[in-house]
């Protein structure tokens, strides 16, 4: 319950703090007896937000990355053993649905991703809470907009790349993220050979549009980029 309350908090001010260019506070969260600062700096000019981690199960971060179709399977993941992911988008209708539950392997948890700016999918704050399996199969019955996928995580030309392998319906599909610390790294990455197209922007590579769908059903928009279908 305490967790649900910083999350609702936590909302609230990040609706308000997307509001204004510079910002900085100190919000004050009380538990029991206790009061925990969260210190919170915002410069979305620059893209930069920095939050304290606030418990072991809920934190707030800053994600930059850009997603990208491939040619071909990169020789990085020989050896590279992937985590089993399946994510449920809530709420189970047609348009794009922010709030996603997440099975990890043995790990669950719930988060709600917001873009900083506007159009601009490759820099969004994500608030996260830690879910116990009971709490993650209590919640899963609300949608079934659903994406399964193996993830490989590794070291590519430097950055940090996640490889999204997807199963079940959306088999054959492959996009690769890149992470990054700033922008200046972002904006001098040069994508590696085996890379066919910039999606970062795309919306129907979105996890909460690609919940549900068939490879088949967005075989029109990868033909747009010619892709071929992958399989590891």
């Amino acid at each position: 319950m305490v967790l649900l309350w910083l999350w609702v908090v936590l909302s609230v001010w990040s609706f308000m703090i997307l509001q204004t260019q510079h910002y900085s506070f100190c919000l004050e969260i009380r538990q029991g007896h206790a009061i925990k600062p969260i210190n919170i700096s915002l410069d979305l000019e620059k893209y930069v937000i920095t939050f304290n981690k606030i418990t072991e199960d809920y934190y707030v971060e800053t994600e930059l990355e850009l997603t990208y179709l491939v040619k071909s399977i990169p020789k990085e993941v020989a050896g590279v053993s992937p985590s089993h992911l399946l994510d449920i988008y809530i709420p189970d209708t047609p348009g794009h649905a922010h709030l996603r539950l997440r099975r990890q392997d043995n790990h669950c948890e719930i988060t709600k991703k917001t873009p900083i700016k506007d159009g601009d999918a490759s820099a969004q704050v994500e608030q996260t809470i830690s879910l116990s399996k009971d709490e993650f199969e209590a919640l899963a019955i609300a949608s079934q907009k659903r994406v399964a996928k193996d993830r490989y995580k590794m070291q590519i030309s430097g950055s940090k790349a996640e490889l999204d392998v997807f199963t079940g319906k959306l088999a054959g599909l492959v996009l690769i993220d890149f992470e990054f610390d700033s922008l200046d790294a972002k904006a001098s990455f040069t994508p590696p050979d085996f890379i066919l197209a910039d999606v970062t922007q795309e919306d129907f590579i979105a996890g909460g549009l690609l919940a549900g769908k068939s490879y088949e059903d967005i075989a029109p928009e990868l033909a747009r980029f010619g892709y071929q279908r992958l399989h590891m």
